[in-house]
């Protein structure tokens, strides 16, 4: 006599028997944000957009650095630098700003003090990054040819190879462990210049790549993958305030730099209190670290924070004298 049961019976015992045999889905877990700590702002350099005739500059003499060093052309056009970034062509320490109006990168040492300027080949260039060789430039060709490129000079300036990107619009130009430049694409993924191979997020040092994603208001959701996405890890931060832009994502080794632009959902200016966070935490949901810098207008935001291998984090932006690259010493 057969039992008209098993069939059914089997099929029951079916997704008891997927669900053993499926890989473990490690929790995502929460990073409450809210517990800034205080920080003193080191001003390593003040430099007004100023012209560039001689004498013309309205820094002082206690600045430690010269007119040639003032950023941008004219005090009444709001024009800046655009990028701060470590230079890794110098001594560990060094720090490079993309002065897009002057097309160049000016190079300071860890004290502010100025060591030297590099010519671009373009005014069109939105972002940088340095190179064991010199620089890669994101750069915009306007025309009806319009396109976006990525422009590779060597520490003289001297233009080594151009090579055009799909990715519409890129954000940001990076480097890889392997000396790769990358694009990055809508802040999800980064494309190989030279292959068109994509990677899913920022990439660190230790070969993981970095994405995130604000989930809302109050959600971010970071991710950490291998190249080709098998092996992931992911970490939510929850934050006390309202999130309005992912404005750093800067992966070191197994830990993320991020910088966050939080400010309250109102029309009154007066009551918005931005400001932007800055955390590290590592892909197993440890925040070793969360502080805040003071958000200000004029320069993007997206460009103007960077971190040095010493620890420390820069920050670019405005303030009454023109423009004050900070630094934040941990």
């Amino acid at each position: 006599m057969v039992d008209s049961t098993m069939p059914f019976m089997r099929f029951a015992l079916l997704p008891l028997l997927l669900t053993a045999c499926a890989p473990e889905v490690a929790p995502v877990p929460d990073v409450a944000l809210g517990h800034p700590r205080p920080v003193a702002l080191e001003v390593t350099l003040r430099a007004p957009w100023a012209p560039r005739t001689s004498g013309s500059s309205a820094l002082s003499s206690t600045d430690n650095v010269d007119s040639s060093a003032a950023f941008g052309r004219d005090p009444h056009e709001p024009l800046g630098p655009l990028a701060v970034f470590a230079d890794r062509t110098a001594d560990q320490g060094a720090i490079a700003v993309l002065d897009q109006v002057q097309s160049r990168i000016v190079r300071y040492d860890a004290d502010g003090v100025q060591i030297g300027a590099v010519p671009i080949p373009s005014p069109a260039t939105f972002d940088a990054v340095a190179t064991a060789e010199g620089y890669g430039l994101l750069v915009w060709t306007p025309g009806a040819d319009a396109h976006w490129s990525v422009q590779a000079i060597d520490a003289s300036g001297a233009l080594q190879k151009t090579t055009r990107v799909a990715a519409d619009p890129p954000t940001a130009v990076l480097i890889d462990a392997t000396e790769r430049l990358l694009v990055e694409d809508s802040h999800e993924q980064t494309v190989d210049v030279e292959s068109g191979q994509r990677f899913p997020g920022r990439p660190s040092g230790n070969g993981w790549y970095v994405q995130a994603h604000k989930d809302d208001l109050h959600h971010v959701t970071l991710t950490w993958s291998n190249a080709d996405s098998s092996d992931t890890r992911a970490v939510r931060l929850v934050s006390d305030r309202p999130v309005v832009n992912l404005v750093a994502l800067e992966p070191h080794d197994d830990t993320v730099l991020v910088g966050l632009f939080l400010m309250e959902n109102t029309n009154d200016k007066s009551k918005a209190n931005p400001e932007i966070r800055v955390l590290t935490v590592d892909r197993r949901g440890a925040l070793s670290d969360e502080f805040t810098l003071p958000a200000g207008e004029g320069l993007d935001p997206n460009r103007a924070i960077a971190g040095l291998p010493d620890g420390s984090v820069l920050q670019l932006r405005p303030d009454p004298t023109g423009v004050s690259l900070s630094r934040v010493r941990r």
